[in-house]
């Protein structure tokens, strides 16, 4: 007679190397100033709110409309210090979901990673975030994976979706799966 589990599945979790609550750090001499939105953009309900880059890396739950970094323009960067030594291996995007396009014309568009070690830097990653995807967008390394650990990321952001006054980024994260983690 066989047993048959009614038990829940087990659901496993990546660790995102790039999460607050593990330790993950703002390099700030490696990030863009945040946009200062001026006292009439701050009374407009829709406009980013002044928030630290750090808001990108906080744990996943429900987005908020404003709950993001912002910067001016459509180019600008912010650089990780990751919780632990990594090969990244995939990386995530996330902006809020579905709504009114001229909030999410402020989603990054055309991205560049960039894996940093103590001696160098490594292209690891160059992809197009697109609004008609899902709000959580996954991208592979797509060059060779490194051949030994690194300690920071920077998200280059190259481009927006056709804001002309700032970008906004909602979450960043990255996976990998090798690490030094004692």
């Amino acid at each position: 007679k066989s047993k048959i589990d009614n038990s829940s599945p087990k659901v496993t979790r990546q660790v995102d190397y790039a999460s607050r609550a593990l330790g993950s750090k703002v390099f700030l001499h490696g990030t863009s100033p945040s946009y200062n939105s001026g006292l009439m953009s701050r009374l407009n309900p829709f406009s980013p709110k002044a928030k630290q880059p750090s808001v990108v890396f906080k744990e996943s739950g429900k987005l908020a409309l404003g709950d993001c970094w912002s910067f001016q323009g459509s180019t600008g960067h912010i650089s990780v210090l990751l919780a632990a030594p990594v090969i990244p291996t995939h990386f995530e995007i996330e902006h809020i979901g579905n709504m009114d396009g001229l909030l999410r014309n402020s989603a990054p568009r055309h991205v560049r990673i960039i894996a940093v070690d103590d001696r160098s830097e490594h292209l690891v990653a160059e992809y197009d975030y697109t609004l008609d995807g899902p709000a959580v967008q996954n991208f592979p390394a797509s060059l060779p994976l490194l051949q030994r650990p690194v300690n920071m990321i920077r998200l280059e952001i190259l481009s927006n979706h056709g804001h002309p006054d700032y970008t906004c980024l909602y979450r960043f994260r990255v996976f990998s799966t090798v690490s030094k983690i004692q």
